[in-house]
């Protein structure tokens, strides 16, 4: 059969047919179903257990927006997102569009092997080194500790890179979950300048404070400062990333943001500490096995990536890489 003939009996265009045949375009779930109807097959038979839901790992993207793709078991996912604020100035360019819940692929693009979220910057440089030493491709899916965490329950990433006050961290009850050390760093406002302004200051002058969307666990941080403080809500936009947040302190956007150390050393600015945050890396245990997942770990362990790691301040890093107690 042409492809032209399939697309009439399917009631699709022949490009469209075309583009999944050659495996650049992912149908929905109404073109998945006319083609293996007008093929008197079944869906599963045609495309194989692949032919699951495209799902965002968090927010879903505009109609005909760009995303980057991976693949997680039978889902594909993806992420309209740049894969971390604090990048070199470069466009991000993705793998494909989604319109009307169909993804298509440009050319030569391919759905990543290995899905990781989380809003630590580590994340970026740890995914890069898998890449250059294993081959794998990696989405890194820029996200809060309790985005991350949801999108890990969900099953849309293999892993999550989160942080939380020292000994806070408590894995989803019921999931079963391999976890390793990553780092403790801390967590605080940053400003220009030689200080940085106290709480009780900031409340008297109800000074500009840039913050973090609610389930940042920094974001939390500064909540609970407030609260000990006696203080609500003070003003301000919303960064990000902790990245995100330093840079656009130091351009003077807000009087002081709400950030992790590193980030503040980065950018030259005054740091005032609030909470010591353990980062640790979860992986779901239904891929521990998987090549790409091996290879994430088994990276994060290493001298090597320890020493790179080393380089940025901020960071405490001993017992990088070692497993910590099973939970689930």
């Amino acid at each position: 059969m042409t492809q032209q003939a399939l697309a009439d009996r399917a009631g699709l265009t022949r490009q469209l047919v075309g583009a999944m045949e050659a495996n650049r375009h992912v149908p929905n779930v109404a073109a998945a179903l006319a083609v293996a109807r007008a093929l008197e097959v079944t869906v599963e038979e045609l495309f194989g257990a692949g032919a699951a839901p495209i799902v965002p790992v968090t927010s879903a993207a505009a109609d005909g927006a760009s995303v980057r793709v991976g693949r997680v078991g039978d889902v594909v996912v993806t992420d309209a997102g740049a894969s971390g604020s604090g990048r070199a100035e470069q466009w991000d360019l993705g793998d494909g569009t989604v319109s009307d819940g169909s993804l298509t692929l440009f050319p030569g693009a391919s759905p990543a092997s290995l899905v990781v979220a989380g809003c630590d910057p580590l994340l970026g440089a740890l995914a890069a080194s898998v890449e250059r030493s294993s081959g794998h491709h990696v989405l890194t899916v820029h996200a809060s500790s309790l985005d991350a965490v949801d999108a890990l329950v969900g099953g849309r990433v293999h892993a999550a890179m989160v942080h939380g006050p020292v000994g806070s961290l408590t894995p989803p009850v019921g999931m079963q979950l391999r976890r390793w050390r990553v780092a403790a760093w801390q967590a605080g406002l940053a400003a220009p300048g030689r200080e940085v302004p106290s709480i009780d200051e900031l409340t008297a002058r109800r000074g500009r404070v840039l913050q973090r969307a609610p389930g940042a666990a920094t974001q939390a941080a500064f909540a609970r400062a407030l609260d000990a403080a006696g203080v609500g809500p003070l003003p301000g936009p919303v960064g990000d990333g902790h990245l995100d947040v330093a840079r656009r302190v130091r351009s003077r956007e807000a009087r002081v943001g709400v950030t992790m150390e590193a980030a503040a050393l980065a950018f030259g600015l005054a740091f005032a500490p609030l909470e010591v945050h353990d980062v640790e890396l979860w992986v779901d245990q239904r891929w521990i096995t998987a090549a790409p997942v091996i290879a994430l770990v088994e990276l994060l362990g290493g001298e090597a990536f320890a020493r790179r790691a080393a380089t940025v301040p901020g960071y405490d890093l001993s017992g990088i890489g070692s497993e910590l107690a099973a939970a689930g």
